[in-house]
């Protein structure tokens, strides 16, 4: 037996470049790189003018000539190779594949100690002369990089240049609006990706600008909320401890639009919904129960916070580009427990601010659930206390009447309709001027009432259990005053 070397074909770069990145998936893989090399200020310049040009930016440490080289070789780094906490690295072809999936020519600028290194790879380079070559560049040839500019401003950091974006203008198109709504995606998915470096909460806080603007912090849990519900658990798996933080949103309608923006930043509350897997600060996956446990409407507010250290990313299975996971045997369980019970808040919140049934208060509820095994449905309560007053004075033709037009109420109640519209995180608008309406309810039905409720005392204090004037803030002080004014 003997072995046969088979090297790559050169053309693997460009198979290489289908792995799956997305425009702003690879601006974020090589983001990583830079808050590895513990950078303190990262800057993203985008153009579109000519032709398409990116530049990513930081004054982080730098490589001397060496280490750069090393950097654009492909799987430069065992994933078996032991990493700091801080590192967000693992396979050793993130700056390579990410890049290049995006342009065909890469090249890297970097600064240590005063001394830069020019490297560049150029697939039509690679491919005319069918040989895995790297370009040194000279210091002339850096005049014309994009951003060269802030590299020259500093002792120690490195610069990212993509030319010859032709995938960009594949997926995204050619015009400028189209460009612009790329780098508009990239900004949103960065600034939730990266929003614990942003803020400086649980990790190094680093300022990100994007164009000369600073990246919003995207805080899926609405930490800052005070409604915003949170427990934590700890796990151990292989010697390693993984902190979990569960946290449970404030009910939909409650949330102001600031709120609401952030909250919707991973998409709809229903999607967002579930694990939230964080490496070393950074977030790799959101919005999954990895099949432990199905979406539900009810389960829309439940946001789990799940800290991976980089020495179980074996255990993992996460992907070359960081956008998946997969948690081990080992874990599956626990976190199929833990699901579970992080969802039940999530139900209680809704269901605390959805209809009570009858003998859960003594409030007199217009609306009655009615259930009948696996089904449900709402009709008027026929004891509210305004329609049995109503009805009492009616004649009974009148009555008959009456009864035809509260069935017709009840059988086209939109159930569907608004059930659809809610679980579009549409919000319910209240009606404009409510107490004003309310109030002239009040003094409306006050001669309805006059005979079981003689005295004003007594008729006001009767809406303190009746629906819907006992949910209205500063009703029965209005009717009093409407009252002694008539």
């Amino acid at each position: 037996m003997k072995d046969i070397e088979v090297p790559p074909d050169p053309f693997l770069l460009e198979s290489m470049r289908a792995v799956g990145y997305s425009f702003e998936t690879a601006v974020a893989d090589v983001i990583d790189n830079s808050i590895a090399a513990n950078a303190q200020t990262i800057h993203l310049l985008t153009s579109a003018q000519g032709s398409a040009r990116v530049a990513i930016f930081d004054d982080g440490s730098g490589m001397d000539r060496d280490t750069a080289i090393r950097a654009m070789k492909l799987a430069a780094r065992s994933p078996r190779e032991h990493r700091s906490a801080t590192d967000l690295g693992r396979f050793g072809l993130g700056l390579k594949t990410a890049s290049l999936s995006q342009c065909r020519r890469l090249t890297v600028a970097t600064k240590q100690d005063g001394t830069v290194t020019l490297l560049q790879w150029d697939l039509d380079h690679v491919i005319e002369s069918g040989r895995w070559l790297v370009r040194e560049l000279v210091a002339e040839e850096a005049r014309s990089l994009y951003g060269i500019e802030l590299l020259d401003a500093v002792a120690n950091g490195t610069l990212i240049c993509w030319e010859q974006m032709d995938q960009l203008v594949l997926t995204e198109g050619e015009a400028q609006s189209d460009f612009d709504a790329a780098v508009m995606r990239v900004r949103d998915h960065c600034s939730l990706v990266f929003h614990r470096f942003v803020t400086g909460t649980d990790a190094r806080q680093i300022t990100m600008t994007i164009n000369g603007n600073e990246f919003p912090a995207f805080d899926p849990f609405l930490t800052r909320n005070r409604a915003t519900e949170k427990r934590t658990e700890d796990l151990r798996l292989d010697g390693a401890t993984i902190p979990i933080t569960a946290y449970t949103l404030p009910f939909v309608g409650k949330l102001s639009a600031a709120d609401r923006r952030l909250a919707l930043a991973p998409g709809g509350f229903r999607d967002s919904q579930g694990f939230y897997i964080y490496r070393a600060g950074r977030l790799v996956i959101w919005g999954t129960w990895f099949r432990l446990n199905p979406k539900s409407e009810m389960g829309k507010l439940a946001r789990v916070r799940v800290d991976v250290p980089t020495a179980l990313d074996h255990l993992w299975v996460l992907d070359i580009k960081k956008s998946s996971a997969s948690p081990p045997r080992e874990l599956r369980e626990a976190l199929r427990t833990l699901a579970n019970e992080f969802v039940s808040p999530s139900a209680r919140v809704q269901r605390f601010r959805g209809r009570r049934q009858k003998d859960q208060d003594s409030v007199a509820r217009l609306w009655d659930v009615i259930v009948d095994r696996d089904s449900f449905r709402y009709g008027l309560n026929r004891d509210h206390p305004v329609l049995r007053s109503f009805a009492q004075g009616l004649e009974p033709s009148d009555l008959a009447t009456f009864e035809a037009l509260i069935d017709a109420i009840e059988q086209t109640f939109p159930v569907l309709d608004a059930h659809n519209r809610l679980a579009a995180d549409a919000t319910v608008a209240e009606t404009p001027d409510v107490l004003i309406a309310a109030v002239a309810n009040g003094v409306r039905l006050r001669p309805m009432f006059e005979e079981t409720h003689k005295t004003l005392d007594s008729y006001i204090s009767m809406f303190d259990s009746i629906e819907p004037y006992c949910q209205i803030e500063g009703f029965q002080g209005a009717l009093r005053k409407a009252l002694e004014a008539a």
